[in-house]
Parts: C-alpha cells; sequence; structure tokens
C-alpha cells in the first residue's frame, strides 16, 4: 500500500525516464535546455525525475541474437514472434523496475511526464493520483515511429503487430489519464489532431501552448574557415540539412531532387546518421557528414537551413537556426507554420516543386535582402525562443496549473 506524504505544493515533477542530453534531440535534449533555462533564471520549484537508473538487461541480454538473425534476415516466423515477445517485457522491465522512484513522485501536486510509457507507469506502477500534464514529442504518434525506427534498423518491411498492439495500449491509456496536454504551439498540435486516440481523449480537458527554447550558440565561427575544414566550395550557396535521413524528415525528398539542385549549383550539406536506404551519388555539390556532436559551426559555413518535413512536431532543428541568425527553408507543416507566422526569415513550401523554387529565389538573393530575413529570424528567437523566454514561460504556465489545482480542491 502507497503511503500518501505532505504534497509539494509549490514544487512540480517533470518526468523523462531516459538520459537528459545536450545533442539528442527530442524530449532529451529539449529537457536538458530547459533544465539550464531555469537553473539560469533561478526558478527552483521544478525537480527533474530524468534517466533510468535500474538498467534492466534480462530481456535485452535474451533478445541479441535473435536482433542479429533479424538484420541478416535469416530469422523465422516463431523467431520474429519471440524477439517481439521480448521487446515488449523489456519494455515493460525497464519502467517497472523504475517503480520505487515513480512512487516518490507521489507527493508532487503535478507531474510533467515526456513520454506516453512514462505516464502510463507513473499512473500504474507508481500509484500516482494527483495531476497529470502529458507532452508528446514525435511528429508521429510514438506506436509509428517505433515500428518505422525498427524497419528502418532491421531494413524490413514487417509490420511487429505485437509491438504495435502494446505501443498503441500505451499510447491510447497514457492519453486516457492525463489531465493536461503540453504542445509547444498549436500547429505542433496538429499532427495529433488526426489520429482517433488523441482526439477522443482530448475532450473537456485543458490544452496548453508552451514554445520551445534553446540557448545561445557558445561559440561563432568564420563561414570560409569552415568550408575549408569540410572542403566545401567557398563560393558555393550552401544549404544545410540537419536531422535523421529518413521519409518523416524527407530527406528522400532532397536526395530525390539531387541533379535539380547540382543543376542550380546549390550544394547540400547533411549532418546526421547516414541512411542505408536513401543514397545520394557522388558529388562535389553533395556533402554527408554524418553525426556532428558541434553542429554550431556548420550553421555559421551555411546560406540556409532546409527541413522538407513530411510531418512535422516542433523541430530543435529550426529553433538553432533562428538563434544562429539563418534563414530556414520549411514545409508547410507543424511548428514550421507557427514560426512561419512570426518572422519573414522562415520561408515555407507547400511540394517539392515549390522547394526548388524558392531554394532558387533565395539563391538570387543580394546579401542585403539576406541579412534583413537572417535579423528578423535572430529578433523572433530573442523574443520567443530564448532560454530566458522559455524558463520563464515555463514557470508561469506551471504556477496557473497549480492554481488551478487549488481551486478546485
Amino acid at each position: 500500500m502507497i503511503r500518501f506524504e505532505q504534497k509539494n505544493t509549490d514544487k512540480y515533477a517533470v518526468l523523462f525516464l531516459d538520459q537528459l542530453k545536450e545533442r539528442n534531440g527530442g524530449p532529451s535534449t529539449y529537457l536538458y535546455h530547459l533544465k539550464q533555462g531555469l537553473r539560469a533564471q533561478k526558478i527552483r520549484n521544478f525537480v527533474f525525475y530524468a534517466g533510468n537508473q535500474s538498467q534492466p538487461r534480462h530481456f535485452k541480454n535474451l533478445r541479441g541474437k535473435l536482433d542479429e538473425k533479424l538484420s541478416l534476415n535469416t530469422i523465422g516466423r516463431g523467431e520474429r514472434i519471440l524477439f517481439e515477445i521480448l521487446f515488449v517485457l523489456y519494455e515493460i522491465e525497464s519502467r517497472v523496475c523504475e517503480r520505487k522512484r515513480l512512487r516518490d513522485l507521489c507527493p508532487y501536486p503535478i507531474v510533467w511526464a515526456h513520454h506516453v510509457a512514462d505516464l502510463f507507469y507513473l499512473k500504474t506502477a507508481g500509484g500516482y493520483k494527483g495531476k497529470t500534464a502529458l507532452m508528446m514529442h514525435t511528429p508521429e504518434p510514438w506506436s509509428e515511429e517505433v515500428i518505422h525506427n525498427l524497419q528502418d534498423k532491421f531494413k524490413t518491411d514487417h509490420k511487429f503487430g505485437i509491438i504495435r498492439m502494446y505501443e498503441r495500449m500505451i499510447e491510447r491509456n497514457a492519453c486516457r489519464m492525463a489531465d493536461v496536454f503540453v504542445f509547444p504551439s498549436k500547429e505542433a498540435e496538429e499532427t495529433y489532431l488526426k489520429f482517433p486516440f488523441y482526439k477522443k481523449y482530448k475532450k473537456g480537458k485543458e490544452v496548453h501552448y508552451l514554445i520551445t527554447g534553446v540557448p545561445l550558440p557558445k561559440e561563432r565561427y568564420e563561414k570560409q574557415e569552415v568550408r575549408r575544414e569540410y572542403s566545401i566550395p567557398e563560393d558555393a550557396f550552401v544549404i544545410l540539412f540537419i536531422g535523421r535521413h529518413n521519409q518523416i524528415k524527407g530527406y528522400d525528398l532532397l536526395v530525390r531532387i539531387q541533379k535539380e539542385l547540382e543543376r542550380r549549383k546549390v550544394c547540400i550539406v547533411c549532418a546526421g546518421k547516414k541512411s542505408d536506404v536513401y543514397q545520394p551519388y557522388v558529388s562535389p555539390l553533395w556533402f554527408e557528414l554524418g553525426w556532428q556532436e558541434n553542429v554550431e559551426k556548420l550553421y555559421d559555413m551555411a546560406d540556409a537551413v532546409i527541413l522538407p518535413n513530411r510531418q512535422t512536431y516542433f523541430d530543435l532543428a529550426a529553433v538553432e537556426a533562428l538563434a544562429e541568425g539563418k534563414i530556414l527553408l520549411a514545409s508547410n507543416t507543424g511548428g514550421n507554420k507557427t514560426l512561419a507566422r512570426g518572422t519573414d526569415g522562415v520561408i515555407l513550401f507547400r511540394s517539392v516543386k515549390d522547394m526548388i523554387k524558392k531554394m532558387e529565389r533565395l539563391q538570387k538573393m543580394s546579401a542585403e535582402e539576406r541579412k534583413k530575413l537572417e535579423a528578423a529570424n535572430y529578433n523572433y528567437y530573442r523574443l520567443n525562443c530564448s532560454l530566458e523566454q522559455f524558463a520563464g514561460n515555463c514557470g508561469q504556465l506551471f504556477r496557473e496549473l497549480n492554481e488551478g489545482n487549488e481551486d478546485g480542491s
């Protein structure tokens, strides 16, 4: 039986059972930046419960040989089913064994969860009875992203039905259990409005919007010096792509128009894990740099940043581009639309043909015109997406949520 102690009425718990890292992307980096911002602003009423301290190994070790067989495509039907069962058991084990830490959250009036599974197990294994806020961070439902990641990893079109069923159960129940939903913007919520599990359970619940913030670059680099370092032509018109090399991020669209871009003398520089599926041909105007720890120097050597996402949540790379004072070319999706409403330096496109047209227009702009757009983007960042704004807005939102708690009690 869980013993409920006196609540920490002026403190809020932030829950994410994974590591916080500066350059990991998703909730890991989002919360890393938020924690830094709160600390700098001396906002001390957020307590972060992050990381997986127990590190379960049992089912993961059992799965090891099946992982290898899946990779080599030598796995039988029975073994594939066993792989899926072990995958699900490991997911359950990794959170249930954190139940003691989850129960430690019971005194807090509000817990802000950043993964559907964390919220689900907070309520079930942790027995939490207070108010829960849920923020989902993926451009597609988590249940779909898990399957797409597995298909990419093992180069297969297998549906992974058992895993999908488990992840959908988690997702559906997390949305049912959540009292409040938090999104970076109204447009970032759009993807979720297409899915019945979210539309059904958001009815009658509070939805709040908290725009994402990132820090200023730690260091500035000289454009031509960075280009020389990577052997990028110093006089080229360079567009930077940062992110996963997959369909949802629109990397395949860039590969598809490689010849068109080359004909227009547009140089594409890509950072992020390389794809085994989408392979650009070798070209003096296409650079694959792989994973980069220091992306600040890449922003500094680029003329513009591109986000050709098919679906967008609220991309950290977009906000980073604004913090660097870079022009952003982006698909007319999700959080990109939020940013474009606030600054002329975010240029949206609606199709591949329109993307090429907007690139060409930007390429032909004078240096003075580009500088105006860059300045507009930096100004938008300073007023809306700085760490100071991020932390302050977050503190204000949770004060209001807590006041609502007290009024309703």
